[in-house]
């Protein structure tokens, strides 16, 4: 069947690439040169970034990978199939730029926007840095290793990848004491406002032009929003309770706080401690988030099965939440996907189990050859 298909027509070929979904078009490179030539030009690239509708892929990985693979794999919440993404082209290039190898070094992927990865090559002495940040693009396995920013503490950044499509640039906005952004359009750092909150960024994320960051200590935590065309931070921020854990998600245009919190009980004749799981939507503020779920005990207790020691130090279970077109995706080390459909307002579970069954990472993503490093 494939050498009966290499002998079609390039543009019919290009066309019935078009409509695979993304990681079977990532393993048609293999088959021939021609054909990875094809994927590779600016013509499949523009088709692609045409299509009306972009499919979502949940992108799991390691926390760190110190291994010939950074372990990314990617899960179609529509399809409920789960396909592996190649990365030694990355790996390779970052142990001849760092010969110190896997023993110094790991590889650390921490955010992906746009069909783009931003990965950290973290020197493994000095946890809270990292050292080089690569912008990758998985289906055309390319990279661009971005310049040092100069004049920043690299400790205790939060760096944050959005793109733009229209406009085929990207930008990397890294938040600490102060907020460096760089833009691939010029190729340079450039320095921004400085944070008006000086305790930790907790997370961000960014929608139409506005970076949402969550700063706090452990007895309080405030939310703030900076104007990426103003360059300047809102003078006035929205308190949110404390949580063991937050996360910002952002789908179709609008954000959203998830939150892992835990409430007093009576577990029989004995008071315990009981975690949840809050999903809220985020105004800009100063008023606060609205909450709008809370996930059952059904699918709670799906996601963490009894007597199994998946919580974090401060006794709320570990999960990540990442967007998927008009859901959003939770996962845990249990392997368990949970669905939450914003539309509808219901939950669902993926069948499929991932194998990640230690630190987690998570982020989700379209994955479009349109667009070229």
């Amino acid at each position: 069947m494939a050498s009966s298909a290499k002998e079609l027509p390039l543009d019919i070929l290009m066309r019935i690439f078009g409509f695979l979904p993304v990681p079977s078009v990532c393993r048609l490179r293999a088959v021939c040169k021609q054909w990875n030539a094809l994927i590779d030009s600016p013509e499949f690239g523009t088709l692609c970034a045409l299509a009306p509708r972009q499919r979502f892929y949940v992108l799991l990985t390691p926390g760190r990978c110190r291994n010939a693979d950074a372990g990314w794999c990617v899960l179609d919440v529509m399809d409920e199939r789960f396909y592996s993404l190649d990365s030694s082209y990355l790996v390779d290039h970052a142990k001849k730029a760092n010969p110190c190898g896997d023993e110094t070094y790991s590889l650390e992927t921490v955010d992906t926007a746009g069909g783009l990865f931003l990965v950290a090559y973290r020197e493994k002495h000095v946890l809270p840095r990292f050292n080089v940040l690569y912008v990758c693009h998985p289906v055309t396995k390319t990279l661009k290793r971005l310049p040092p920013i100069v004049g920043m503490a690299y400790e205790l950044t939060s760096p944050i990848l959005t793109v733009d499509y229209s406009a085929k640039t990207y930008k990397v906005i890294c938040i600490g004491e102060q907020m460096h952004m760089y833009d691939s359009q010029n190729g340079q750092w450039s320095e921004l406002a400085t944070p008006p909150d000086r305790d930790l960024a907790v997370c961000s994320a960014v929608c139409n032009n506005t970076v949402y960051t969550i700063f706090g200590k452990r007895s309080c935590h405030m939310l703030l929003t900076y104007s990426l065309i103003d360059d300047a931070w809102s003078k006035e921020g929205a308190e949110l309770p404390y949580n063991s854990f937050e996360q910002l998600v952002v789908v179709n245009g609008e954000v959203y706080l998830v939150a892992g919190s835990r409430t007093s009980c009576f577990c029989g004749q004995e008071m315990c401690l009981k975690s949840c799981i809050i999903v809220s939507k985020v105004a800009p503020p100063p008023k606060a988030p609205e909450k709008i779920a809370r996930m059952p005990e059904t699918w709670h207790t799906l996601l963490y099965p009894p007597n199994q020691d998946w919580n974090n130090c401060y006794g709320i279970p570990s999960f990540i939440a990442v967007a998927s077109e008009c859901a959003i995706v939770f996962t845990s080390t249990s392997g368990r996907c949970i669905v939450y459909d914003l539309a509808n307002r219901s939950w669902r579970s993926v069948q499929k189990r991932h194998h990640y069954n230690r630190k987690l990472a998570a982020s989700s993503t379209t994955l479009n050859p349109g667009f070229l490093l």
